[in-house]
């Protein structure tokens, strides 16, 4: 441990960038980390006090495993949906808009508790759901998860167990498996929640397709950086690059979330992106306030 790192450690005070680049290379290294190492980052990086704060987004009166009960709730219908994903560039914004506002967020979102968490794959599971308890998270947030991996898979139980675990209590939703040759290069828009969505290597796809069930007014897409540290802290994805590993993946990943957007701006949503953000096919604004004006 680096003698900056522990003199880093020693003082509770507020880091520069800079400051906080080094610590996460300090923690996370060339070689992954553990959950020691990832508390002690999240200890020294925390969210809510780079932010000054936490959001408090609009919360449901209850939870449940049926998206007929809530599709056509009055409060979510026809209103204005913010997308959350984890990239920093959060903590730097006009956060404080999102409060009282339906926040959808994706993966590792668990600093605040947002109105809808989405997860898709078991890392965000393992790593941000089972450490705080499952019926803590849930008590705040209603889960939407995916259920890939637990049908037609034979790696069913070392992917996606946490799907049948909790199957009574998430709001689950299908995904055309890309492992079936038929789905290979398919462009699929789900009108409603009883069509399976195009399985896409990147989580913020999925999201769109889902708040297009509510038929929001305006969809407010923030913390999809496509670089750069995420916001949690524990600096696991400093420099993510997003899912993708080659330039075909980028082009197929960039192509689908092009053709969704396409699909929702047809049907009369409006998508405003909070940026920076390396993802440049929404159209982007400087904050929250510009977005929702």
């Amino acid at each position: 441990m680096s003698d900056v790192f522990k003199a880093l450690m020693s003082n509770q005070k507020e880091y520069t960038d800079e400051e906080k680049d080094l610590i996460l290379e300090e923690v996370v290294g060339d070689s992954g980390f553990d959950g020691g190492r990832r508390q002690l980052a999240f200890t020294i990086l925390n969210p809510t006090r780079i932010a000054g704060g936490a959001p408090e987004p609009l919360r449901l009166p209850y939870r449940t495993p049926f998206w007929e009960e809530l599709i056509n709730e009055e409060y979510l219908y026809g209103q204005d949906w913010i997308l959350l994903g984890a990239g920093a560039s959060v903590l730097k914004k006009d956060w404080q808009v999102m409060n009282g506002k339906i926040v959808y967020g994706i993966n590792y979102l668990t600093w605040f508790h947002p109105t809808f968490l989405q997860i898709v794959d078991p890392k965000p599971w393992k790593m941000e759901i089972e450490p705080r308890g499952f019926d803590a998270v849930n008590g705040e947030t209603q889960l939407v998860v995916s259920t890939w991996g637990t049908k037609g898979d034979p790696n069913a139980d070392k992917k996606s167990g946490f799907a049948r675990e909790h199957a009574g209590q998430i709001l689950p939703f299908e995904i055309t498996h890309p492992a079936v040759k038929a789905n290979e290069g398919r462009r699929l828009f789900a009108e409603t929640h009883q069509k399976p969505l195009m399985w896409t290597p990147n989580s913020l796809a999925y999201a769109l397709n889902v708040a297009y069930w509510f038929r929001p007014r305006r969809i407010v897409l923030a913390g999809f950086d496509w670089g750069g540290p995420h916001n949690f802290g524990d600096g696991r994805a400093k420099g993510s690059q997003c899912e993708y590993k080659t330039k075909q993946d980028r082009h197929e990943l960039l192509e689908k979330i092009t053709y969704l957007r396409d699909e929702l701006e047809e049907r009369g949503m409006s998508i405003k992106q909070v940026g920076p953000s390396k993802l440049d096919c929404f159209e982007q604004v400087d904050s929250f306030r510009e977005a929702l004006e």
